[in-house]
């Protein structure tokens, strides 16, 4: 309202008593308005809030009431599924069904809305198939027909497959009660039978799974026993949802139009293999109940506003003369700082680092923080002294002496209004990179430069890291289009003897003793393709992060002693001494992926027998501490080969590098094997370090992993 009066005249102020008046009650009244929405806002904030809270406790009622629905089906698995699975075997056992069917009896007294339950056993290969009967199928068999049709691909076997994995109950998809007398939405609970009451059938051949309890749920009937209780839902509406926005179960919703325009809450129900939404609305009894703006107190205080605003008018009426006055005194003072501000504003159009101003003499007339902070040097140290002989190189003072002279003269300058990027000088003497921008300002006809000058030092150092990273892509890039000819040609070799022996097979005047030496070699360089491939592509997996690790006990001994078993007679063929040793307090069952370990072990003792001509490898096993106190073994690889030199050693672990390109025209093998070796160790908590080398002195590779695997990944996510 002020602000409204003032500007309406400000100089006759005391003569528009009616015009000031009217603005003010037209103001008063719009502060009043907005008084009156910002509290609908207020209230409105507040209900939300509240439907919030109520939500949540709502959100987790269902969640439990949900949860004793997982429950009760889970209670299923003190069934015996031995007496079940006699039937299977062409002896239908009526006695297991009727114990069934009792046991469901017992059992689901406490699960309204559970329309049926059935046991399905698991079934060895080759073996007959059971029959799936609801508690009374004699009442409704039409009914589990209609339903069990729909339990295919989508709902079936992903739920057996998770509850399987998760030793638990597991919702499936949605189901339509087509046959159902109140229709709506079913979904069926699937659980593994608990291991412990199941045991294999020696008779059941190889593979003999246990089997599942699956039952039939009503969603709306299961709502309904979840809040049996209607007072809780009393001022709000329930509506859920599925996945595709399907209405499972309404409560309270027959508000019509209305409800869609009051305020609503969603929350998400989590539960295995249930993807359902709880839609909370906030009915208009709801809305009354937190309802807390007083219509009449906000008049009123409007009505006070506007008093308030009318007194305020007359009062300032009455210092008309005095307000006149003070513009006039306003005005004669923003005449005198022009002319100091006219100076100050070229400075702040360019960027605000360090502001340095100069004379047209080069003396230093203003230095800022910033320039203090970027070169060094207090303010009160450089005023008055010149600019070049402080903040310039001695190489560039006297093109910048030269410059000031030029403009003086012809008011020509060529650094003025433009970017540089030039040397600055610090206090210590050190040079750095600055960006400069310079603007001649004229004061009271005597002519003055402002400077303002940016650090780019980091970005220098930046753009140096960038270069140097370019260089090291495009020498990765030039390494990768050497490693991949390489793997052509690692690939075509084998696949090349595989298709020139088979065309040979193919030859009609095929002796008989040609055909297993022919069948021999195609076997021996299929089995090369095949390790060159799989490395690529447990390569590639690693570094894509989806290499799966099974953690199960594994016999550590057994899988030294398989490594030694397979190197053995290529270092006897070779005349060389193959070694290995294991430590008393190394445990013979770690808990580890037992195939990654002897892929590991393979590669690296592998390695260093087919790089030793002479001399011995060994082998040794003990325990080792990791950085956490975690326990570890650690194997060391030793050789007696031909070492590797310091270049080598950078290039040998990495995806696309190899020690020496003649290493595979002399040795053979892809390259890949350290580099997949040192990845598969780390996914089992542990490393491949190269500890020792020398050329010509062999060297000593140090395998390390966890003793649990499982236990050191988890601890790493």
């Amino acid at each position: 309202p002020v602000v409204l009066a003032f500007l309406s005249s400000p100089r006759q102020c005391h003569v528009v008593h009616g015009r000031a008046v009217i603005l003010y009650i037209l103001a008063s009244l719009a502060m009043i308005i907005g008084g009156f929405g910002l509290a609908m806002d207020l209230e409105q904030a507040n209900i939300v809030n509240n439907l919030k809270v109520e939500a949540d406790a709502s959100r987790v009622e269902i969640e439990d009431g949900i949860r004793e629905y997982f429950r009760v089906v889970e209670a299923f698995r003190a069934f015996d599924a031995r007496t079940s699975e006699r039937g299977i075997e062409g002896r239908p056992s009526t006695s297991g069904d009727s114990s069934f069917s009792a046991f469901a009896e017992s059992v689901t007294s406490q699960l309204p809305g559970a329309l049926g339950f059935a046991w399905v056993p698991g079934i060895a290969t080759g073996g007959k198939l059971g029959e799936i009967r609801g508690i009374q199928p004699q009442a409704r068999t039409e009914f589990f027909k209609e339903v069990l049709s729909r339990l295919g691909p989508d709902g079936w076997t992903k739920a057996t497959l998770v509850a399987l994995a998760e030793n638990s109950a597991v919702g499936t998809q949605l189901v339509k009660l087509d046959a159902s007398p109140d229709g709506g939405y079913g979904f069926f609970l699937v659980a593994p039978v608990a291991s412990a009451a199941w045991k294999p059938d020696p008779r059941a051949g190889a593979r003999s799974d246990p089997g599942f309890i699956v039952a039939l749920v009503s969603v709306e009937a299961m709502m309904h026993h979840i809040f049996r209780d209607v007072t809780k839902l009393e001022s709000t509406g329930l509506i859920i949802l599925g996945p595709e926005g399907e209405v499972l179960f309404k409560f309270n919703a027959n508000q019509g139009s209305r409800i869609s325009l009051q305020p609503e809450v969603r929350r998400v129900i989590p539960a295995p293999g249930i993807q359902w939404t709880a839609q909370f609305i906030a009915s208009p009894q709801y809305l009354l109940r937190f309802s807390q703006w007083h219509p009449a107190s906000i008049m009123l205080v409007g009505l006070l506003f506007i008093m308030m605003a009318v007194g305020f008018v007359l009062f300032m009426v009455g210092q008309g003369q005095v307000m006149t006055r003070l513009m006039a005194e306003r005005e004669h003072v923003w005449t005198d700082l022009g002319k100091t501000e006219s100076r100050k504003a070229a400075a702040l159009e360019a960027s605000l680092d360090a502001i340095i101003g100069m004379d047209k003499e080069g003396n230093i007339i203003d230095f800022n923080k910033s320039a203090e902070k970027i070169f060094g040097h207090k303010a009160p140290e450089v005023i008055g002294k010149q600019l070049g002989e402080i903040l310039i190189p001695e190489r560039y003072r006297k093109a910048h002496y030269t410059g000031m002279k030029r403009y003086l003269e012809s008011g020509v300058g060529p650094v003025l209004g433009v970017t540089l990027e030039v040397s600055a000088l610090r206090a210590d003497g050190t040079e750095f990179p600055i960006e400069l921008q310079v603007v001649a300002v004229e004061s009271g006809g005597e002519p003055s430069f402002t400077g303002v000058v940016r650090d780019i030092s980091l970005r220098k150092n930046l753009e140096e890291g960038l270069r140097e990273a370019k260089e090291a892509a495009e020498a990765a890039n030039a390494a990768k289009s050497q490693f991949l000819a390489n793997m052509s040609h690692e690939i075509r070799t084998p696949l090349g003897a595989v298709i020139g022996f088979a065309e040979l097979m193919a030859h009609p005047d095929l002796k008989p003793g040609d055909r297993e030496s022919y069948l021999d070699a195609i076997r021996r360089n299929g089995a090369l393709l095949a390790n060159v491939i799989n490395d690529i592509l447990d390569l590639s997996k690693v570094e894509a992060g989806r290499l799966d690790i099974e953690t199960r006990p594994t016999d550590f001994r057994r899988a030294l002693r398989d490594v030694e078993m397979l190197l053995a007679i290529q270092a006897k063929e070779k005349g060389i001494v193959l070694r290995f040793h294991c430590d008393e307090d190394v445990p013979g069952t770690v808990f580890t992926d037992p195939v990654r370990l002897h892929q590991i072990l393979l590669n690296i003792v592998g390695n260093a027998v087919k790089f030793t001509r002479q001399g011995e490898v060994d082998v040794s096993a003990r325990m080792a501490g990791g950085p956490s106190g975690d326990r570890k073994i650690a194997v060391a690889v030793r050789d007696t080969g031909p070492g590797l030199t310091k270049e080598n050693i950078e290039r040998i672990f990495r995806p696309f590098g190899q020690a020496d390109l003649s290493t595979t025209r002399k040795f053979g093998g892809t390259g890949l094997g350290l580099v997949l070796a040192k990845r598969l160790a780390g996914l089992l908590g542990g490393d491949v370090q190269l500890t020792t080398t020398a050329p010509g002195k062999g060297s000593v590779f140090t395998i390390t992993f966890a003793i649990d695997a499982g236990a050191s990944r988890l601890k790493v996510s």
